[in-house]
């Protein structure tokens, strides 16, 4: 299967190619929302339309989203640990 346009010409819009699935997941879910608010019947698949969006320059990308994920490897997450939480006796027996 050969995707069209290729992710080569994608990533000349969007250069990392985590953002684009983001960009490409958000835009198909406004087409898909716009279409069913107005009743209106796609004739591609949301997702279809997005790429074509993407690759025609017709989606804007926050550049904040560019920074944060150009930048995701320089942040060092930290995973919490579980708490626990003490709860009062009286609470318990209710």
């Amino acid at each position: 299967m050969l995707l069209y346009p290729a992710v080569d010409k994608l990533n000349e819009q969007v250069p990392n190619r985590y953002l684009l699935v983001n960009v490409v997941a958000r835009k198909a879910r406004e087409i898909a929302d716009d279409a069913e608010s107005l009743g209106e019947h796609l004739s591609e698949k949301p997702v279809t339309l997005a790429i074509n969006g993407v690759a025609a320059g017709e989606v804007e990308v926050d550049r904040e989203d560019l920074y944060n994920a150009l930048n995701a490897d320089e942040r060092i997450v930290v995973p919490s640990a579980p708490t626990m939480v003490d709860i009062p006796e009286e609470e318990m027996e209710e």
